[in-house]
């Protein structure tokens, strides 16, 4: 499943391939003008507990230490992509993850391949003109009765209104169904 992961990769725009150079315990190598990505992939959660330092520190001397001074910014957004196709103990998740000596280590599993946007830090990629804003407040119902169990009794009424009983689906409708002011009333008139 690892050949998910890089053909996401592959596909970043953006995202040039090191396909010239081979480094020891690095699978792939990707560049950016603003980033720079080592992979890692493994069989096995102990074969990964076992290589993983090896891997950066592999990372950290072959392309972090070589780099030249005009690239020096690029020092700070290294990843090292660390992929395993089985679930693995928390523990060594977090012992890795928390591990940001030379540069920042991403663990991922099978079960991340299909929220690897989310997972990876390839840049702000959110086209206001798609669905995304929508997407971001209405889908993760979760959030919502969260927000709903922490606020006032008024508030959750409306809320219940808005948000659960008429199924909006923008944030438009969000803001009129709450009966938000709108900004014009807010700051009266300043003229």
């Amino acid at each position: 499943m690892s050949e998910i992961l890089i053909h996401y990769f592959d596909c970043q725009k953006g995202l040039q391939k090191l396909s010239d150079l081979r480094i020891r315990h690095i699978d792939e190598l990707y560049f950016s003008a603003q980033q720079i990505y080592g992979i890692s992939c493994y069989e096995s959660e102990s074969q990964m507990a076992k290589q993983w330092e090896r891997a950066a520190y592999q990372f950290a001397y072959r392309v972090q230490n070589q780099m030249p001074r005009e690239l020096d910014d690029l020092r700070w957004d290294m990843y090292l992509v660390l992929y395993v196709d089985e679930i693995i103990s928390n523990e060594l998740k977090k012992r890795i993850e928390s591990n940001r000596f030379f540069f920042r280590k991403i663990v991922l599993t099978h079960a991340d391949l299909e929220r690897l946007s989310e997972k990876l830090p390839l840049g702000f990629s959110i086209n206001v003109q798609d669905q995304w804003p929508e997407r971001l407040w209405f889908d993760d119902r979760h959030f919502l009765m969260q927000w709903q169990a922490c606020v006032k009794g008024s508030t959750r009424e409306r809320l219940d209104q808005a948000l659960f009983q008429r199924g909006n689906n923008s944030a438009e409708s969000l803001i009129q169904a709450l009966c938000l002011p709108n900004l014009a009333e807010v700051l009266g008139d300043e003229n």
